[in-house]
Parts: structure tokens; C-alpha cells; sequence
């Protein structure tokens, strides 16, 4: 895309009508100069807004095929244990429109969200039930959260940044190695970037409408990982708050809005929990099992320090019932870091180091295996993850430096070390985490490649001009 009309200059990178900063153009002849307007035409935008649509069609197909011979050449043979089988139990009933019960009884469970399960319930509708098809309904949430983090640039900066961010995804193991896995990150991750996606649109256009999608899709990613309620203080409000153009009642009243149509997602499901137990839930049952296999002698001392060990609450005298299990598990797991709080400054030091590849590396990919992942899967996931780091720090200084609004972004961030340090270092955890890396790494190698197309034309000027 070098000229916007016949007649017109030989443009690089012009920006496009509705980015969130005005840009400036490179011209051939005079270097740097303020934007035209008067060469925008509507037709030029629709243009490039569908070439743009095309090339994301292509990069899905690409991605699809990248996640299928993965899984094909190390996922393929998967059994369905560990939390899929909780999943695709909750699938099964879901499916014959009753709520999740324990196998052979009519006793309700809320071990997870139900999100994912859902997704595989429409599955079973379709014909797709044996884990293999499962799990390439996985890898088509990841092809798609591929395109939409190359929307999410695109928003954020130009077409370039959301071809480069695409490109990215495409081949980056933090995206595709939960696709292999049945489990409910692939969902997760793709609800997240929707969230962002709409977060940006919010941003440039205000409006009650986008606050309702807003609230709903933030609802859907509670149903998927209930820790991302936490995208109602870290991302919303923020968001909302800092938005220009609307008073300080429009932003209270879409604050609200957001808020209530968020409950109004969860309720359902929610309502349900709560009632089905004596003892009250929520979301699930499972943070009481979480809390106690991460706070135990065996992850606060030891090689498995900073991690979680399920032998931890094996031998324990656990109460009948989910919910008082729960609530038991939790209060084993709150005395024992009670009894030992000299120790935790250190524990959640490891954690932290652990969810970004920094502790004992090696040891955190074998680990990885038992989430799913194959272990080169896990190793390349650790060495593009020290790559794309220091590109991603970068970005997030060009976006401060360029005024452009980061809360979208950081949001999910912030929630990744806030669940190393109350829960465990696990790289499942930073599932959500790996978008805003991509996004970000994105912005500083978009800036490198403009840099050195911007010095190529100007030395070639200097040269035309010693010439004459």
C-alpha cells in the first residue's frame, strides 16, 4: 500500500482514519509532514479494511493447520484424566440440559466453571465427543484468538502492527500450546482478547451498547476462570474512568452498566452453586484444594518450593460434601501458612519466579507435561518467552510515551502476579498473560521496522541529494 491516490506521494505507513493518536507521514520528498486529511477517502479505507479482513482469513487457516500438527504429533494419543475429565463430565450433562452432577449420582458438582464445558456440550450437539475432536475445537479457539489479537493492533496502532501481531500468534507456543490440552485456557484466552478488543473500540467511541457487550463477554471469562472477575477493577474501571469525551455521570452510569450486566451473566450458573451447597459458593468448588496443595510442607520447602503438590491433601480427613471440603481445605491451608509466615516473603518470591521461567527452568517444564503440554512444547515456551520479554517491556514504555491507553493490557498482567503469589507459579496461569506479551512485542517490533524503513528512504534521499 505505497499511494492512496494515482497522483499522490509515495506514502509509508500512513495512519488510518481511526487510530487512536494522529500519525504522521512519511513523505519521499520532504520527510516527515503532518497528516492530510484531505486524501482520505472513505473507499481507501474500506479497501484496506478488507484486504486487511483477507489476510486474517489466511492467517486462521495457517494457524488451524500450525495447532493441528501439533496436536497430531505429539497430542494426538491424549487419555481424558485430570481436570478435562471434570470438563467433559459437566459436558455430558450440560448437554442432556440438567445441571453437572457426580458420575452415578444426582449429587450437583461445581468443581470448575462452566464456560469450556458449555462450548463442549454445543460439540456433543455437532457430532464432535471423543477427545481428539474435542481437542481441535480447542485448536479452533486459538486459531480465532490468533485474528482477534491482530484486530486488537490493529486498533491500538495500524494494519502493520496487526499483521505483525497476527504473524506472532500464529507461531507463538504461549498461544498454541494449550491447545493440546482439553482443558478450558483456549476459551479463556479468547474471551480475554475480546474483552481487550472491545476495551479499545470502547476507548475511541463510547457508548452504552459497548458497555453491555463489555460486561457480558467479561461475564462469559468468570464462567471460564473465575479469577478474571478481577477485569471488572483492573481493566474496567480504569477504562471507563480515563475515557475522554463523556461526563463524569456517563462514566458512573457505564461503570454500573458493565458491572450489572456482568452479574446478570454469572447469575445463572452462580445462583445455582449457591444453592446447591450448605456451606455458600459461588463460582466453584475448588479454591479450597488449590489453597492447600499450594500451602503445605512439601511447597514451602524442598524442591517443590513455590509450586503445588496434590499429595499435600491426600491423607487429610476430608468432610462429606464439595462445599464443606472446600471450606475445610481452605482453613487447613490459611493455619498453615499462619504457622509458617516467616517462610512466605521467600515462597511467593519462587512463585513469581516460577510463572515467568526463571526458576529452576528445567524443572518447570518437566512439570509442565503434567498439565497437558509436550515437553518441547514447554521448552520452546520458555526460550520465546525470553525473547519476546524484553520486547514487551519495550512496548509498554512506547505505548506510555505515546499516550496510548494500557489498562486493556495490563490488566491481565497484573492478575498474573497477584495468582503467583496467592496461589502457585504455573505457566497454566499465564495463559491470558501471553496476549498482552504478544500485543506488546508486537508495538516495539512494529517501531524497529518503521525506524529502519524511515532511515533506508532517507539515507537514499542523501544519496540523490550529494548526487546533484
Amino acid at each position: 500500500m505505497s499511494t492512496l491516490l494515482d497522483n499522490s506521494p509515495d506514502l509509508i505507513n500512513p495512519p488510518e482514519k481511526d487510530d487512536l493518536f494522529t500519525g504522521w507521514w512519511v513523505d519521499e520528498k520532504y520527510g516527515e509532514v503532518p497528516q492530510p486529511k484531505e486524501l482520505f477517502k472513505e473507499s481507501s479505507v474500506r479497501q484496506i479494511n478488507i484486504k486487511f479482513a483477507t489476510l486474517m482469513g489466511l492467517f486462521f487457516v495457517v494457524a488451524f493447520a500450525v495447532r493441528l500438527i501439533y496436536i497430531y504429533n505429539y497430542r494426538w494419543d491424549q487419555q481424558a484424566g485430570g481436570d478435562y475429565f471434570f470438563y467433559r463430565i459437566f459436558a455430558t450433562d450440560l448437554s442432556h440440559f440438567h445441571w453437572p452432577t457426580i458420575p452415578g449420582t444426582s449429587i450437583p458438582t461445581a468443581s470448575h466453571p462452566p464456560m469450556w464445558s458449555i462450548i463442549l456440550a454445543v460439540g456433543d450437539w455437532l457430532g464432535l465427543q471423543t477427545i481428539r475432536e474435542q481437542i481441535v475445537i480447542n485448536c479452533f479457539l486459538g486459531s480465532v484468538l490468533v485474528v482477534v489479537v491482530g484486530y486488537i493492533a490493529k486498533q491500538i496502532r495500524s494494519v502493520n502492527m496487526g499483521i505483525i501481531a497476527a504473524l506472532i500468534g500464529i507461531f507463538y507456543p504461549g498461544f498454541w500450546v494449550y491447545d493440546g490440552t482439553g482443558l478450558a485456557e483456549p476459551t479463556e484466552c479468547l474471551l480475554v482478547a475480546l474483552c481487550i478488543l472491545v476495551c479499545y473500540h470502547y476507548i475511541k467511541h463510547p457508548s452504552f451498547k459497548k458497555a453491555i457487550l463489555l460486561g457480558f463477554l467479561i461475564g462469559c471469562t468468570v464462567l471460564a476462570r473465575s479469577e478474571q472477575i478481577t477485569l471488572l477493577a483492573f481493566m474496567v474501571l480504569p477504562v471507563v474512568l480515563r475515557v475522554k469525551g463523556i461526563s463524569l455521570k456517563k462514566k458512573f452510569f457505564s461503570l454500573i452498566v458493565v458491572g450489572l450486566t456482568t452479574l446478570a451473566t454469572i447469575a445463572p450458573w452462580s445462583i445455582h452453586v449457591y444453592t446447591s451447597f450448605h456451606h455458600p459458593e459461588f463460582l466453584s468448588t475448588e479454591s479450597g484444594i488449590t489453597l492447600e496443595t499450594a500451602n503445605c510442607y512439601a511447597t514451602y520447602y524442598g524442591p517443590f518450593t513455590g509450586y503445588w503438590n496434590y499429595n499435600c491433601a491426600e491423607n487429610l480427613p476430608m468432610p462429606t460434601g464439595q462445599a464443606a471440603a472446600d471450606v475445610y481445605l481452605r482453613q487447613v491451608a490459611i493455619d498453615f501458612v499462619k504457622q509458617h509466615e516467616s517462610r512466605v516473603p521467600f515462597v511467593v518470591l519462587v512463585r513469581e519466579l516460577r510463572m515467568f521461567a526463571i526458576w529452576n527452568p528445567s524443572q518447570q517444564e518437566s512439570l509442565d507435561t503434567t498439565e497437558g503440554w509436550a515437553l518441547i512444547a514447554a521448552k520452546l515456551d520458555t526460550w520465546v518467552f525470553w525473547v519476546m520479554t524484553p520486547l514487551a517491556l519495550c512496548g509498554i514504555v512506547l505505548l506510555i510515551r505515546r499516550k496510548v491507553p494500557i489498562a486493556p493490557l495490563t490488566s491481565a498482567i497484573i492478575l498474573t502476579v497477584l495468582v503467583a503469589a496467592l496461589i502457585y507459579g504455573n505457566q497454566r496461569y499465564r495463559a491470558s498473560f501471553e496476549i498482552s506479551w504478544v500485543i506488546l512485542g508486537s508495538v516495539t517490533i512494529e517501531a524497529l521496522l518503521s525506524r529502519v524503513r524511515k532511515v533506508h528512504i532517507i539515507n537514499r534521499h542523501s544519496s540523490f541529494a550529494n548526487k546533484v
